[in-house]
C-alpha cells in the first residue's frame, strides 16, 4: 500500500522535500512506516519521532487522515496521510 508522508519543520530538512510517497506492506502500523521513513532518510529521524520506549515523542505532532495520534501501534490504510510536524531548532 502507499502512504502519503508530510513533513514540517526539523523533520522535512532531514527528509530533503516536504512531502513523499512510501510503500508499506498491508497491515503496517505507524510505527512501521516510522522504521521505513529511518531507513530510507536516516535513522536519526526514528530519534526525532519515538521516544526510546517506542512511543510517539510528545513533542512531536503526528496526524494521521486529519486527526491527532499519539499511539504508534495505529494501523494504516492504502492511501492514508500522515502529517509529522517536529520541534523547530532554536529556541
Amino acid at each position: 500500500m502507499e502512504i502519503v508522508v508530510k513533513a514540517f519543520a526539523l523533520l522535512q530538512e532531514r527528509i530533503g522535500r516536504g512531502e513523499l510517497a512510501l510503500h508499506v506492506e498491508n497491515g503496517a502500523s505507524l510505527r512501521n512506516l516510522i522504521a521505513i521513513l529511518g531507513e530510507r532518510c536516516g535513522h536519526d529521524i526514528e530519534k526525532m519521532l519515538l521516544t526510546s520506549a517506542g512511543d510517539i515523542d510528545p513533542d512531536v505532532l503526528v496526524s494521521h487522515n486529519g486527526k491527532r495520534i499519539t499511539n504508534a501501534d495505529a494501523l494504516l490504510s492504502d492511501g492514508d496521510l500522515v502529517l509529522f510536524l517536529s520541534p523547530m531548532p532554536g529556541g
